[in-house]
């Protein structure tokens, strides 16, 4: 009786045991899964905790009284005679910003290639600006020296000032500071970045002084964006040596691979495998071009790992950012993929026509590029069925997927950008005699809509706006694209006079709408027979300044190779001029190139919308 009695206790003993191993191991497999999930669990645009404090920033109430303290920052000296400085508050144990009120002057002495620019505001041989308020925000060392130099004393700032520059980056200049002061607080390596709002009484109540080492070209930025005198009046490389890693993008893409649906409305839908390396040393937050009506959907590293990401409003600061797992050293490769979608991009123009408005930023780009980075494509496009559809590289397939016509691209060598254009085209194929080369030439079937209207107005016998003796009364012609396909580039031109009136047209009716912010040109080369030396450029209809503060924004030429593509920044005018252009030289303007044999044509045209 005792040994069953034994027995049994010991097989309970056993039972129980195993029920409570079974009980933990369950417990560890959910914890595993709850864990597995929140590491799958994509996070909410711009919900990164260091990017949200420095969004929300406001001052700390830490301040220091400053008496003739001198701030030189490359070729730009800051006297601050008398006055408080008031800081902001810490985020990752890093001050980025303060506000400045007292008696202040800022020198400026830049190379001897941008005084002339510069005196084209002052007026003056030198730059010598007077200012009582100024709000700085900096990733280098200028809250320790404005520590070390003043004295503590009672915070005695408006707190107004740093929010008007906040209000100024975000909705005016349209560029995410924040999302740029993150790449350095985020960062292991030391940051240079900085920035000064200054309020000046001489020369412009609204100057902004910058110089951000993340710039590809030109790192050092003085301009003025006060809407009636916006301009960038000097810009220049960092002066003296600098560290490898240290100057320049924080990245260089090596591969793209898209996969890109265009609707018939236009809507654009993309997939996009980047494939990068880290440029700087400690590169945590990565920025990317992409146009702002674009909305990111989900960015993810090349395991599957969802990845946080910045993009704010599309009417706002859109800037597109992603945040790393970990930093990156120098040389050291990534993959993000990146799936986004809107409109805009692309426009329908009626009648089967289709204009890409986004030509460089119509997927994730590099923005410290400046159009010379060289990069391998490998691209898939879904298209309306029946639709043609003409892009950079060599076409490896093409078929049709029930209501969609899809082919596949492959770039032969590595090229600056990736474009496309897509509608309902009518294609012609020839061959050059003794190359082997092939040529296609892709025509619209139809005119747009924006031409059709502009015939109509003409047949109407609408009033027109005059341009002095030059308003002559010129048909237009057919605007027909297929004619100049069948009789050559160099036949079935419209006059010259028919020309300048289609200017004066376009001009006028875009000025009646918004001259600053929404110019409607188009490249004539597109929708009319006009000779294919002649290029107009388009504006994309949006105030967004660019890649950095200030900086101006690159419309594309027509046929024009890509490096020598005429700039535009803000505009309110229209101007002729030969040859390429130069984006730090003209502002506020359209720019026309005009080869040479045309120059005394365009010299005729004034410039209507001054």
């Amino acid at each position: 009786m005792q040994v069953h009695e034994g027995v049994h206790t010991a097989g309970t003993v056993l039972r129980i045991a195993v029920c409570r191993l079974i009980e933990i191991v369950l417990f560890i497999l959910v914890l595993g899964l709850i864990h597995l999930g929140a590491q799958n669990t994509a996070p909410a645009p711009n919900s990164d905790p260091a990017y949200q404090a420095l969004r929300n920033l406001t001052l700390s109430g830490e301040a220091v009284t400053v008496n003739n303290v001198e701030i030189k920052r490359d070729a730009g000296t800051f006297h601050l005679h008398s006055g408080t400085v008031c800081f902001v508050g810490a985020v990752n144990g890093r001050v980025t910003g303060a506000v400045f009120s007292g008696d202040g002057n800022f020198v400026l002495t830049p190379p001897d290639s941008e005084r002339s620019m510069l005196k084209l505001l002052t007026k003056e041989d030198e730059f010598s600006e007077k200012f009582s308020q100024m709000v700085l925000r900096f990733t280098d060392s200028s809250y320790d020296e404005l520590k070390k130099a003043g004295s503590s004393a009672a915070s005695g700032c408006d707190g107004g000032l740093l929010k008007d520059s906040q209000h100024t980056t975000r909705h005016k200049l349209k560029n995410n500071l924040e999302a740029r002061i993150l790449e350095d607080v985020l960062s292991p390596a030391a940051g240079g970045l900085f920035v000064a709002f200054i309020h000046g009484k001489r020369y412009n109540g609204e100057e902004l002084y910058v110089i951000d080492p993340h710039e590809s070209r030109d790192q050092v930025v003085f301009l003025t964006y006060d809407e009636n005198k916006q301009g960038e009046w000097a810009s220049f490389p960092l002066s003296g040596p600098h560290a490898p890693g240290t100057v320049g993008p924080p990245i260089q893409i090596e591969h793209q691979q898209l996969d890109t649906t265009l609707e018939k409305s236009a809507y654009l839908i993309g997939k996009a495998k980047t494939e990068f390396a880290a440029q700087l040393q400690g590169v945590r937050v990565v920025p990317f071009d992409l146009f702002h009506t674009l909305r990111v959907k989900s960015v993810k590293s090349e395991d599957g790992q969802p990845l946080a990401f910045i993009q704010e409003d599309k009417n706002d600061d859109a800037d597109f950012s992603v945040i790393l797992p970990k930093a990156l050293t120098l040389g050291e490769r990534y993959a993000i993929l990146t799936e986004y979608e809107g409109k805009e991009a692309v426009v329908n123009e009626g009648a089967g026509n289709y204009f890409p408005i986004a030509r460089s930023n119509w997927y994730p780009s590099n923005p410290g590029s400046s159009l010379g980075e060289y990069v391998t494509y490998d691209m898939t496009f879904r298209i309306p069925k029946g639709m043609q559809i003409a892009a950079t590289g060599v076409r490896l397939s093409e078929s049709n997927d029930g209501h969609q016509y899809v082919t596949t691209w492959k770039s032969e060598a590595p090229q600056t950008v990736a474009g496309f254009n897509y509608g309902w085209f009518k294609m012609e194929e020839g061959k050059i005699e003794n190359t082997g080369f092939v040529v296609q030439s892709f025509a619209n079937r139809e005119s747009p809509d924006w031409v059709n209207a502009l015939q109509h107005s003409a047949s109407a016998g609408a009033d027109l706006p005059t341009m002095g003796s030059h308003a002559s009364d010129t048909a237009l012609g057919t605007m027909s694209t297929t004619g100049t396909e069948q009789k050559g580039p160099r036949r079935g031109r419209t006059g010259s006079a028919g020309l300048h009136r289609i200017f004066r047209r376009s001009t006028l009716q875009a000025h009646a709408v918004d001259p600053a912010e929404c110019l409607q040109f188009r490249p004539i080369l597109a929708g009319t027979s006009v000779d294919s030396d002649l290029l107009l450029l388009r504006h994309d209809c949006s105030s967004r300044i660019g890649s950095g503060l200030g900086r101006s924004g690159l419309l594309e030429g027509c046929h024009a190779s890509r490096s020598r593509a005429p700039v535009v920044g803000a505009h309110g005018w229209i101007q002729f001029r030969t040859g390429s252009v130069d984006e730090r030289r003209f502002r506020r303007h359209v720019s026309i190139t005009v080869f040479e044999r045309y120059r005394e044509e365009s010299q005729k045209v004034p410039r209507i919308l001054e």
